[in-house]
């Protein structure tokens, strides 16, 4: 964002989303642009609402009260459609590859009906990605079962049941606190793994619960599951292979 002078101490912006606030940021902590008086500005948007536009609200000795609004879908298109060859071609595919993605995120969790150009994905293709369990549970304890969480972000869920939150739980090796979601029922507790990006879709997790139960899971085990599933309504299956290109692409990108 670039500012018509430089910003003073207590300058900041608030990054707005239907009026609620997500983000305020001073701009004495922001990122430099690539010229003078520009900041870079950031904040988290979920893949469903990549069409949503973003407002930013400058409050600053410059420019107070001044609002300018944008949105993750008009940078896809200004990407896509640059003719001018200042984006690289795998930019572009990963660009792609993500706007595949949101769409097909939308229509599943928002009911639009955005189109969505995908390929097939192969069972042979997602070989590599099968989840392995090993070892016993604890006595007491029940896994429920992994699941991908998308709506709000990507990260992986392990689900089990036991008789309070105290069982031990590790991720790759390292201590972990069980999350409680009981609701009135059996006490439930779930161990997450948040923020997984794309390049890292394919990237295995070890989840241990107990002594010896392990789990091996990444985010793409989740898509093979939901691609091979004869359950798995059709608007769920283009989400996981919409995730499977776009973890391609963003390999391919930061290679």
């Amino acid at each position: 964002m670039l500012l018509p002078g430089a910003a003073k101490t207590g300058d900041k912006a608030e990054l707005k989303a239907d009026g609620a606030i997500l983000k305020e940021v001073l701009f004495s902590e922001a990122g430099a642009g690539t010229q003078a008086n520009e900041y870079k500005l950031s904040v988290g948007v979920a893949a469903k609402d990549y069409k949503k536009p973003i407002e930013i609200c400058v409050s600053s000795e410059n420019e107070n009260g001044v609002s300018k609004s944008f949105s993750v879908s008009e940078y896809m298109e200004a990407v896509l459609g640059d003719e001018s060859g200042g984006y690289s071609a795998e930019l572009k595919a990963l660009v792609r590859a993500a706007k595949n993605y949101c769409a097909a995120a939308s229509n599943y969790f928002l009911g639009t009906t955005y189109g969505v150009e995908l390929g097939e994905v192969t069972e042979e293709a997602l070989a590599a990605y099968c989840h392995e369990k090993n070892g016993e549970l604890p006595g007491g304890v029940k896994v429920l079962g992994t699941r991908l969480v998308l709506e709000s972000g990507t990260a992986i869920r392990l689900y089990f049941t036991a008789a309070d939150g105290n069982t031990a739980c590790t991720v790759n090796g390292e201590a972990v606190k069980a999350v409680d979601k009981t609701d009135g029922g059996a006490a439930v507790y779930y161990i997450e793994i948040g923020d997984i990006s794309a390049q890292k879709l394919d990237d295995f997790y070890t989840i241990t619960v107990g002594e010896n139960y392990t789990v091996r899971y990444s985010a793409l085990s989740y898509v093979r599951t939901a691609i091979l599933s004869e359950d798995a309504a059709a608007d769920l299956k283009t989400v996981a292979k919409a995730l499977y290109f776009y973890n391609a692409a963003a390999n391919a990108y930061f290679a």
